[in-house]
Protein backbone atom coordinates (compact mmCIF):
# COMPACT_ATOMS: atom_id res chain seq x y z
CA UNK A 1 0.00 0.00 0.00
CA UNK A 2 1.21 3.43 -1.00
CA UNK A 3 0.65 6.29 1.54
CA UNK A 4 0.92 10.14 -0.27
CA UNK A 5 0.88 13.02 1.68
CA UNK A 6 1.58 16.56 0.76
CA UNK A 7 4.12 18.61 1.78
CA UNK A 8 4.44 22.07 3.11
CA UNK A 9 6.12 23.33 -0.46
CA UNK A 10 2.62 21.65 -2.01
CA UNK A 11 4.88 18.00 -3.87
CA UNK A 12 2.88 15.09 -3.01
CA UNK A 13 5.58 12.00 -1.50
CA UNK A 14 4.79 8.81 -1.40
CA UNK A 15 6.12 5.73 0.83
CA UNK A 16 5.01 2.44 0.45
CA UNK A 17 3.94 0.11 3.36
CA UNK A 18 7.42 -1.92 1.98
CA UNK A 19 9.59 1.13 2.80
CA UNK A 20 8.15 1.71 5.85
CA UNK A 21 8.51 -1.83 7.22
CA UNK A 22 12.42 -2.43 6.20
CA UNK A 23 12.80 1.15 7.97
CA UNK A 24 11.21 -0.48 11.14
CA UNK A 25 13.16 -3.32 10.63
CA UNK A 26 16.72 -1.46 10.05
CA UNK A 27 15.88 0.58 13.52
CA UNK A 28 15.20 -2.80 15.35
CA UNK A 29 18.32 -3.82 14.50
CA UNK A 30 20.89 -1.34 14.91
CA UNK A 31 18.69 1.38 17.01
CA UNK A 32 21.06 4.06 15.37
CA UNK A 33 19.76 7.55 14.78
CA UNK A 34 21.08 7.33 11.37
CA UNK A 35 18.04 4.73 10.83
CA UNK A 36 15.95 6.74 13.58
CA UNK A 37 15.87 9.85 10.94
CA UNK A 38 14.96 7.81 7.93
CA UNK A 39 12.17 6.17 9.72
CA UNK A 40 10.81 9.62 11.10
CA UNK A 41 11.16 11.25 7.65
CA UNK A 42 9.08 8.33 5.74
CA UNK A 43 6.69 8.64 8.15
CA UNK A 44 6.25 12.37 8.09
CA UNK A 45 6.26 11.44 4.35
CA UNK A 46 3.67 9.39 4.95
CA UNK A 47 1.36 11.65 6.72
CA UNK A 48 2.10 10.27 10.31
CA UNK A 49 4.14 12.95 12.28
CA UNK A 50 2.75 11.81 15.21
CA UNK A 51 4.67 8.22 14.91
CA UNK A 52 7.39 10.05 13.27
CA UNK A 53 7.82 12.41 16.45
CA UNK A 54 7.03 8.78 18.95
CA UNK A 55 10.17 7.49 16.90
CA UNK A 56 12.56 10.37 17.70
CA UNK A 57 11.58 11.30 21.10
CA UNK A 58 13.50 8.20 23.02
CA UNK A 59 16.67 10.17 21.05
CA UNK A 60 15.90 13.60 22.21
CA UNK A 61 19.24 13.71 23.63
CA UNK A 62 20.95 13.74 19.90
CA UNK A 63 21.86 17.26 18.42
CA UNK A 64 20.30 15.59 15.07
CA UNK A 65 17.35 14.74 16.16
CA UNK A 66 16.57 17.65 18.41
CA UNK A 67 17.11 20.00 14.96
CA UNK A 68 15.13 17.05 13.23
CA UNK A 69 12.31 17.66 15.70
CA UNK A 70 12.64 21.45 15.97
CA UNK A 71 12.04 22.03 11.87
CA UNK A 72 8.36 20.74 12.32
CA UNK A 73 6.52 23.87 13.51
CA UNK A 74 4.23 22.07 15.94
CA UNK A 75 7.04 21.05 17.83
CA UNK A 76 9.68 24.46 17.28
CA UNK A 77 8.12 25.70 20.52
CA UNK A 78 10.48 24.97 23.70
CA UNK A 79 9.44 21.83 25.90
CA UNK A 80 12.26 21.05 27.43
CA UNK A 81 13.60 18.98 24.59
Amino acid sequence: QQHAAVSSQGYVSRVSDDELKALERALAASGGVANRLALARALERAGRADDALEVLLPAREDADVRSEIGRWPAWGMAQGW
